[in-house]
Formats: structure tokens, sequence, C-alpha cells
């Protein structure tokens, strides 16, 4: 088998979309499925999965459908939670203010009354 060696320069919307296509097909190539054998797993057109391995059309869902039948739904949903992450901080950490107790107070026990 030929193996090929793309570049990840993303210039558009559109060549990024192409990357995820070449990507599913060598995921696909890699299990030693037939495009047939992947549509029926994720549920999807034999005819929509070629198309997205081609030129890289196609919906989220059918994307997160074809990704989940490979196996590899958990290692994208990792990358965008950290994104999320990244996301929600802010762009400069120095203007987060400082906490006031950031670490807990130690709490002592009471006595009971009339106990020595």
């Amino acid at each position: 088998m030929k193996v090929e060696h793309y570049t990840m320069q993303l210039t558009t919307p559109k060549v990024f979309c192409q990357a995820l296509g070449r990507w599913v097909r060598a995921l696909r190539q890699r299990e030693q499925w037939t495009q047939a054998m992947l549509a029926s797993r994720a549920g999807v057109p034999v005819s929509t999965l070629s198309r997205f391995e081609q030129k890289g059309a196609g919906s989220v869902v059918f994307f997160s459908k074809v990704l989940f039948a490979l196996g590899v739904l958990d290692s994208l949903d990792a990358v965008v939670q950290e994104r999320i992450r990244l996301a929600l901080l802010p762009e400069d950490l120095s203007l987060v203010p400082p906490e006031k107790d950031f670490l807990p107070k130690r709490i002592r026990p009471r006595k009971a009354k009339g106990v020595s």
C-alpha cells in the first residue's frame, strides 16, 4: 500500500475539510475496512462517506458518527474540551485577582463543655 504524506498547512476552511476527509480515509484504511463497511458501522450512506473522503463535504453530525464508528471520537473530544478550557481563561492571567483565602483555614474541633 502506498503511504501518502500530507502537509497540514490549512489555509482555508475548504483545505481543512479536505484534510479531515483524508484523515478519515487513512483511519478507515488502517482498519482495512471498505467504505461500505465503515458506512454501515456509522449508519451513513456510502455515497456521503465517499464524498467526504474525496472533498471533505459533510455535516458535523455525519463526521461525529464516522469518528465514533472508527473509535477515535474520544481523542477528538479531548482536544475540543482542552480548547474550551483555554477559551474560557482570561487573555491576560495577570489580571485575575488573587483569591484571598486560597488555602482552607484549619478548623479545630470544639471541646465538649464539662469534659477535660
